[in-house]
């Protein structure tokens, strides 16, 4: 709540349960978040588009469609996610 919406900004960071965090913010919305699992438990993240409908992507292939506000899926050891908006690909952006 504190950090500007009017600013980009891009990050990672360590999350409990064994988690890296990578995810931007662009024009006032997030664009992405990837997840790499480096314990393989089950994830928990609060949606960044409300409720609406998400892809996750697992390893870099589509995977499931979730939706809802808590977003609540297994993951494996050493396994890369990235959760988009549905409708959007996560190599859009890659920089």
């Amino acid at each position: 709540p504190s950090w500007p919406k009017d600013w980009d900004a891009q990050f990672t960071l360590s999350a409990r349960g064994g988690f890296v965090v990578t995810s931007s913010w662009k024009h006032e919305r997030v664009e992405f978040v990837e997840l790499e699992s480096l314990a393989g438990h089950a994830c928990q993240l609060r949606n960044p588009w409300g409720d609406g409908k998400v892809s996750l992507y697992r390893n870099g292939s589509i995977a499931e469609s979730l939706s809802g506000s808590l977003l609540c899926f297994a993951t494996h050891k050493e396994e890369t996610l990235i959760v988009v908006p549905s409708g959007v690909e996560p190599q859009h952006f890659r920089s």
